[in-house]
């Protein structure tokens, strides 16, 4: 990754990366209708209306990558769960992933949010933040409604307490210089947290689901260090990894972890699922320096 050549980007056949794009902008569809489809049978008190009107605004953008929902639909459609199961994960971790931009914004001050006003930047930060635990409540809410419900709520609150520490950890990172290993930690539980819901709710249930978890732990920890790759050149954190490591050294740490990543979806079975990801979010950056296993 010392600098991510475009043309190792260009693995994947033109007809494959064809067919993926659009599949995923199909499940993006579905993803969508599924959350509108929710909304339509609530009723929210009017004092919350125009928030959560703004806050759908920002969360149904076409901006939006999905790529923590797209992941169990591509498991389910391997045929390893039931469909419209799945549809209400991919929604739940949405939900919860939404949750935490909005209060990202907050910490981070941000006044955009995939190319719509951040929620702080049109209310008040406290009114933000609430709404974003209003989103929480929602997930579990959804939850509710999966099979396997108690199972389901158990591993995402677990999921929401990482990344609640992932983020205190990833402030604290700011105050001085770290390690690897003290990073690894951190993007392990603030974005893979996430993405281990995304891998193991599938196999909800079954004893391949803590594989499922610690699989999407792996996939997010690689997921930050390529979103931190894409901001170098802006973020001015102190916590970014390029500004505690050289890229040769963070790229043989990646091409490492990605071999394990690899063997992981293998033992899953879900390795034509890693392919489809990994076609996809090469379009927006990622992975160009990564080869389709």
């Amino acid at each position: 990754m010392t600098d991510q050549p475009k043309n190792e980007g260009e693995i994947a056949p033109a007809s494959l990366e064809r067919e993926t794009l659009q599949k995923i902008e199909k499940l993006k569809d579905i993803i969508n209708q599924c959350h509108l489809d929710f909304l339509s049978e609530r009723e929210f008190d009017h004092e919350l209306t125009e928030m959560i009107q703004a806050a759908n605004r920002i969360f149904l953008s076409e901006n939006a990558k999905r790529i923590r929902a797209i992941i169990p639909l591509l498991i389910a459609e391997e045929g390893f769960c039931e469909i419209e199961s799945v549809k209400r994960y991919a929604v739940l971790i949405e939900l919860l992933h939404f949750s935490s931009l909005v209060h990202d914004d907050v910490i981070d001050e941000g006044t955009v949010r995939r190319n719509q006003p951040s929620l702080n930047a049109l209310y008040p930060n406290a009114d933000a933040v609430l709404i974003g635990d209003h989103f929480i409540c929602e997930s579990i809410e959804y939850a509710l409604r999966t099979r396997n419900n108690t199972a389901v709520i158990a591993v995402s609150v677990d999921a929401v307490k990482k990344l609640i520490t992932g983020i205190l950890m990833e402030q604290r990172l700011a105050a001085g210089p770290f390690d690897f290993e003290t990073y690894r930690k951190m993007a392990e539980m603030k974005t893979g947290c996430l993405f281990g819901l995304s891998f193991g709710l599938p196999f909800i249930g079954t004893p391949l689901c803590p594989l499922g978890i610690r699989t999407g732990t792996k996939f997010g920890l690689l997921f930050q260090i390529y979103d931190d790759y894409l901001d170098r050149s802006e973020d001015h954190a102190a916590y970014n990894i390029y500004r505690a490591m050289s890229p040769q050294a963070i790229s043989e740490k990646c091409h490492d972890i990605f071999n394990e990543l690899a063997e992981d979806c293998r033992k899953l079975g879900v390795l034509a699922t890693l392919r489809q990801v990994l076609v996809y979010l090469k379009t927006h950056g990622y992975f160009l320096d990564i080869e389709l296993p």
